[in-house]
């Protein structure tokens, strides 16, 4: 019934247990709409895979999403990334994201075709993902939460760079939770001041 309600754009699901959905017919409801609020839900790793996948399909409408609170690690990094980079928002914090995922999602977002705009990736260990990449990364989008990362010395100097060039688009940063004490103090005042 929700895939037909031609009306319908917005849904939240928030702490649902879905497990015993199809996965087909869970990924054609998210991607007919253009705003989805899935935190927290009881998810199959199928139905996380099924979701990404039709996420990338051409007649998606989907424009925000907020999957925060799922383990999303089982998903393919390059899936998850090719399927967040289709999106303007994004949440997904507390979402347990590997390594590969993070590299992977930080490249797409420094991709041309890139649409996001807003990604909410807070407590999320980012510590390994290269600094570089992170900055540049950082700087194509307009409001970043990544809030307790575990950011290295080097992501927390390089993003500050960043974010200092005439270039950037950020306009929104939340960063707390993170150990910023080596950014140097002129550095940090002149990214405020911007």
């Amino acid at each position: 019934a929700v895939t037909r309600h031609p009306g319908l754009r917005v849904v939240g699901m928030e702490g649902s247990n879905l497990s015993s959905v199809d996965p087909g017919l869970l990924a054609r409801m998210v991607k007919k709409m253009e705003e989805v609020q899935m935190r927290s839900l009881q998810v199959t790793g199928q139905q996380l895979e099924a979701v990404m996948t039709a996420l990338c399909e051409s007649d998606s409408r989907l424009k925000k999403l907020a999957i925060s609170g799922n383990n999303l690690s089982s998903v393919d990094a390059g899936l998850l990334a090719r399927a967040v980079n289709m999106l303007e928002e994004v949440g997904m914090n507390h979402t347990k994201l590997t390594v590969e995922q993070g590299t992977a999602i930080f490249t797409a977002i420094n991709q041309e075709n890139c649409k996001m705009k807003q990604l909410d990736i807070s407590y999320n260990n980012l510590s390994s993902v290269d600094a570089g990449l992170l900055a540049r990364a950082l700087n194509m989008l307009q409001e970043v939460n990544m809030v307790s990362t575990q950011l290295t010395r080097e992501q927390g100097a390089a993003i500050f760079i960043a974010i200092n060039q005439e270039n950037s688009k950020m306009k929104k940063l939340y960063i707390s939770r993170n150990n910023l004490s080596s950014v140097d103090a002129g550095l940090l005042a002149r990214a405020l001041n911007r």
